[in-house]
This record gives structure tokens, sequence and C-alpha cells, in this order.
């Protein structure tokens, strides 16, 4: 039994040195070389971790950045050539509006689907500001005049309204330069898309007392071309407005210290909305600018992006196409046809203009205003806009002018349509005058 004993004591040895030999040749590394461990969580949560913030970030700038591809404007720009090759029969103008289909806005004495049909007793408005007398001038330029905007672009209202409002700036004071109408060297350029926001600021820039205590200075708006320069020293602003040379021969550039012009009136835009300020004291133009800041709408870069492009293209035809011969040609036209069937009226009359030299076409020109004021001559016509009323011609009374109810005002800057409906009209009146007098 004790041999048995010690048998088995030896075999438990055994095996317990054979455990220990496998434990231990386990435990041993390779011949040459370190132990190997398989890599655990722990490192692996960081490199999918990274991984997934590199995808993450990547996506995001593909997103953010993505440039639609070539080709984006074509709709647009064909959608506005649909528009214009419309038409309208050369009586209205045309819109893209639903199902890709122009629509037709017919003037005021035509109407069907495309204008093509006249309203017969329809009343010719003669009484109206817009300078659609321009029209064919841009249709001549449409390539240069048209602008196609992103649709991401003014999501921010003051988007590119430093950078583009110094380009306005620059080129205003070059169509000036081009026009030989105004001095703005060395001036200050304010804006606005309101006309009264910009009186208004202007209005507190110049006045010399803010103490709300005392009554206001007054401030003159002169809109006369051959108005003084102020009563005792009042502060002046002259709205220049039609001082450009399609209207009148400019004698020589204008250099009053604050001056107003508006883009509707050189350029035919009234839509657009655009008036500007020449300010020749930098204290002014700070005040205005700051009133401007804090109490105006901002003007939108839709619109300053349309009034640049407007003036690079009339200051890039300065010449024998420019803007300024054709609307000088266009309105002498029309003024030459009135003043020959008013030459034979004894009871009409037109005021009288002195000729001038112009400096722009370097001769000496009668004005072509874009308003004619016609008088009547007989004493039972007390009120010359119902005279004219009798005959389908509606048109501006004199006595909201400061004048007399014997004048009235005629718009000359009409369609070429609406102009002849409107000769068509006088000429019958004056007829009518001819057989009553036989």
């Amino acid at each position: 039994m004790d041999q048995i004993g010690r048998s088995s004591k030896r075999l438990k040895l055994t095996m317990a040195s054979s455990s220990t030999a496998v434990a231990a040749a386990v435990s041993q590394p390779s011949s040459g070389g370190r132990r190997r461990r398989r890599p655990g969580l722990k490192l692996l949560l960081p490199l999918f971790f990274s991984l997934f913030l590199n995808v993450f970030f990547a996506s995001y700038l593909f997103l953010s950045f993505h440039q639609p591809a070539p080709g984006w404007a074509r709709y647009a720009t064909t959608e506005a050539e649909a528009a214009a090759a419309a038409g309208c029969s050369g009586h209205g103008r045309s819109f893209v509006l639903r199902a890709e289909t122009p629509v037709c806005e017919c003037e005021a004495c035509y109407t069907g689907d495309d204008c093509s049909w006249p309203v017969l007793d329809c009343a010719v408005d003669a009484d109206g500001e817009d300078s659609l007398f321009l029209e064919p001038f841009w249709k001549q330029h449409a390539a240069g005049s048209s602008v196609v905007l992103p649709g991401w672009h003014s999501m921010n209202s003051r988007d590119g309204h430093r950078i583009i409002s110094g380009e306005i700036e620059r080129h205003i004071h070059l169509l000036h330069k081009a026009a030989s109408n105004a001095m703005t060297d060395g001036k200050f350029i304010v804006f606005s898309s309101r006309p009264a926001e910009l009186l208004n600021a202007l209005a507190h820039a110049v006045s010399a007392n803010n103490n709300s205590s005392t009554p206001p200075n007054v401030v003159e708006h002169v809109t006369s071309l051959n108005a003084r320069e102020g009563d005792g020293g009042s502060p002046v602003i002259f709205d220049r407005s039609y001082y450009w040379p399609h209207y009148y021969p400019i004698a020589a550039p204008a250099d009053e210290g604050i001056m107003l012009f508006s883009i509707s009136k050189i350029s035919g835009h009234a839509g657009i909305g655009f008036w500007w300020a020449a300010i020749k004291d930098e204290k002014i133009y700070q005040r205005a600018a700051e009133y401007m800041t804090s109490n105006a709408v901002i003007v939108s870069p839709d619109t300053q992006l349309r009034v640049l492009k407007l003036i690079k293209v009339m200051i890039s035809e300065k010449g024998a196409g420019d803007i300024f011969k054709f609307g000088y040609t266009t309105l002498k036209a029309r003024w030459s046809q009135l003043h020959k069937l008013l030459a034979t009226s004894d009871r009409f009359s037109l005021h009288p203009f002195s000729p001038n030299y112009c400096s722009y076409f370097k001769t000496v020109r009668d004005p072509t205003p874009a308003y004619a004021w016609l008088k009547c001559e007989m004493d039972e016509d007390k009120d010359c806009q119902a005279v004219l009323r009798k005959f389908n011609i509606i048109s501006g009374s004199g006595k909201l002018f400061e004048g007399d109810n014997r004048y009235t005002r005629l718009n000359l800057c009409m369609t070429n349509d609406h102009f002849e409906l409107l000769m068509m009209r006088m000429e019958a009146m004056v007829s009518k005058e001819w057989i009553s007098s036989s």
C-alpha cells in the first residue's frame, strides 16, 4: 500500500510538473520576438470615433459649399427670353406667371390676350410721370442691362451691401462726368429707395439747430432749374432729377451743395425706385448717412445690382447711340409735332422756351422737357384741364402746380402708342376749333 501511495504521489507530481511546463511554455515569448496581444476594445473605440468625425465633417463641408452644376441659370434666362419674345402686339408687357406661358399686361387703351384690340373710347392718360419713351432703348441693350440673380442671394438684408454700394458710388460719379450735368468730384453720395426718407435725412442733416424746444429751421427744396440760391441763408436742397441732356441743354455742370437725382428720370425705370444725393459738406453727409442707417429701409442688393447694370450701360454707350441721344431725338420729334399742330390754333398755346448752348451735344438747342404746359387762350375756357377731358385727354391741373387753371400739364414721356393716340385726340380738338371758326 505504501508503494502504491508513493507511486500515486509521483504521478501527481509528474502531472503538476507537466502543467507547469505547459503554462510556462505558453507564457514564454516566441523565439527572438515580443509577446503578442490581440487589440482590445479600448483601442478600437477611438479609431471608430475618429472615422465617424471625419465622415461627418466631410459630408458637412460638401453639403455646405457644394456649387450648383453649370447651366443652372439657363431656365431663368429661357423664361425671360420667352416673356420678351411674346411681344403683346407691341401694346403691352409680358410676364411668365404660370405654366411657363407668357401673360400679357396690356397698355391702358388696348385689350385682348395679346393686346391686339384697341379700346376705341379709351381716355389717353397724359398725367403720369413714367418715362416709358425710353423702353425701346433698353430693348436694344437687353443683354447688357439684364440681371440674373441666384435664388440664394439676398438671404441677408446686407448681403454684398458694402461691396455693391461702393461700386454704385463710383459709377454715379462716372455717370455725371459722362453726362457733364453735375460736378460730383470730391462730393459724397448717399442713396435711398424712398425719396421721402432721403429728403428727411437731408433736412435733418442741414438743420443747424437740433433743440426740440425751438422752432425748426426752414429748409428749401428747390425743383426749378432757374431757382435762386435761397432766402436769408436758409439751407437749400436742389432737385436736379431732370437735369440730363435728353431733357435740357446742359449749359454748365450743376455744382450746388446738395443735389438730388433719380434713376427713373435718366433711365426711365420708375419701378425700381432709386434716388441719390451728391453732398459737398462731409459733416452734412455723415449726419445724413447716420440718419439713413437708423431710420431708413436698406436699399436691397437686388435693386443695387439692377441700378449698377443700368448705369454701366449708360456710361459704356456714350456717343452716337447713347441714351441721351436717343431720348433727345425722341422728345425733339414729339415737341416738333406738338408745335406744328398748335401753331395753327388760336385757342391753345404752349409755354415758350429759349434755346441754349448744350455742352453735351456741343450745339445750341431747344429744351425738350418731359412735360408740356398747354394754355387755353379763350376767356370761356377757365379750366383747361376740363376742356381737354371733354376730348378724352387726361392732363394735370395747373392749380396743383401752383399755376393758373388756364394751364394744364401734358406728359410727353409716354409710350409711342400713347403719344400717337394723344396727337390724334389733339388733332380732333384743333379740327373742331377750325370747324367752329369757319
